[in-house]
């Protein structure tokens, strides 16, 4: 490695230092406060220490800024619990709907709370049919307690709701005359009709499932081998688990869901529900940044936007990603196989995926390089014949071409399309 190759190198790597120091998040705290004048939560004083569990283990899978606040109070009208955040954030726009994102995502992501002093999330549990007849399991996080084969975990229904209150929620009309619709017209008279980011990512079916909603995040799909089926039971239904749920009813498309966390068909008595893969990455599509899980050996620990691993950052190493989504038609490739040799590295942000999001941070520090380089370790980076040159034409024009091409394997709806086409 020649002396301009070790200056560049030495540059992009501050370069991945800053950035990953930038991105280095904590996981998000949860705090509970039971809003209790009545004293409707007394008959159960292990209610907190199971709340804060279920905090601590969302805390251990998500990471963010700020901290999430919970409200807790009694609600003997609703059947059994309810969650949802307290504030909404807008994002950018989809065609025909102004977008709107959890709040506990939006402070997540910034750190700063949209509603300031307020709860960030409330709870609402039925104290007098429901709470009596729960399991609370007093080994917390841990949860090694034997569970009772009549009593139904209440800590899963803890992190069935906040999981909600994180992204699980929208604006689709649920039942009755205008089921699946979008009827909030926002702001009025613009003819835009209110969702959520959650709901930009779904879409009814066609043939004969043309009546299931399915969740269409890529991460999601990846994880589940296609389109989530959603819990769709029809305008008749009253019980308020349409399209905020995965799964339905045995025989239907998504029986195979009935497992899981987030299932808007049964909880049974004596099943400990977690936070599985497939939640995890419907969350990820929303926004949510995971905690990793620990190395991947598509994965360049040294200088994560090497992909093809000859100590440099450059754009050759677009192409092996570009290559990677377009031959999975564009959806994100789960790296559960070994890599090929010679190595590439193709899980630059190591969520065990190879995808868009993978991409965008190699051409982020290309583009730095562009920004901030000068002389002839800029110029070696990107392809220049001579160091006065900020970068060689033909370089600049291959890597214009791989974001075409990855643009091009995007659905229209997907924001990282625009993030593209605005680096492109």
């Amino acid at each position: 490695m020649n002396s301009s190759q070790m200056a560049l190198r030495r540059r992009v790597l501050r370069r991945v230092e800053l950035l990953e120091s930038r991105a280095m998040l904590a996981g998000v705290p949860f705090s509970f406060t039971v809003d209790d004048p009545q004293g409707h939560f007394a008959p159960f004083p292990a209610l907190v220490d199971v709340l804060e569990a279920a905090g601590e283990i969302l805390t251990g899978l998500l990471q963010g800024k700020g901290s999430l606040e919970v409200r807790v109070v009694a609600n003997n009208d609703i059947r059994y619990a309810r969650a949802g955040a307290t504030a909404v954030s807008l994002v950018d726009p989809v065609a025909g709907f102004t977008v709107v994102e959890n709040g506990t995502l939006a402070e997540a992501k910034t750190g700063t709370d949209p509603n300031g002093a307020e709860a960030d999330i409330l709870v609402e549990l039925n104290t007098e049919t429901y709470l009596p007849t729960v399991f609370f399991d007093p080994s917390g996080a841990a949860r090694t307690a034997t569970l009772p084969a009549d009593k139904e975990d209440f800590l899963s229904t803890a992190l069935h709701e906040l999981v909600h209150a994180l992204g699980f929620q929208g604006y689709r009309t649920i039942f009755g005359a205008d089921y699946g619709e979008f009827t909030i017209e926002f702001p009025a008279g613009s003819g835009k009709f209110l969702a959520s980011s959650y709901d930009v990512l779904t879409q009814f079916g066609s043939g004969d499932q043309a009546d299931i909603l399915f969740f269409t995040g890529a991460k999601a799909q990846a994880a589940y081998g296609g389109p989530v089926p959603l819990t769709s039971l029809g305008p008749d239904d009253a019980t308020g688990e349409n399209f905020f749920h995965l799964g339905n009813p045995m025989g239907s498309v998504g029986a195979d869901l009935i497992p899981d966390l987030m299932n808007g068909i049964v909880f049974f008595p004596g099943t400990r529900y977690v936070v599985g893969d497939l939640d995890l990455a419907v969350l990820s599509d929303l926004g949510w940044t995971l905690t990793p899980t620990g190395g991947s050996s598509w994965h360049n620990a040294d200088l994560p936007s090497d992909v093809n691993g000859d100590g440099l950052t450059t754009v050759p190493d677009l192409l092996p990603i570009v290559t990677a989504l377009r031959d999975n038609s564009g959806m994100p490739v789960a790296l559960t196989f070994d890599p090929p040799t010679p190595r590439m590295y193709l899980d630059v942000t190591n969520d065990g995926l190879a995808s868009v999001a993978d991409l965008l941070a190699v051409v982020s520090v290309l583009r730095d390089q562009i920004e901030e380089g000068d002389g002839e370790s800029a110029a070696e980076a990107l392809g220049s014949g001579e160091a006065g040159l900020p970068f060689d034409p033909k370089v600049c024009s291959a890597a214009h071409d791989a974001i075409e091409e990855a643009i091009a394997l995007i659905a229209p709806q997907h924001p990282l399309r625009k993030r593209l086409a605005t680096i492109g």
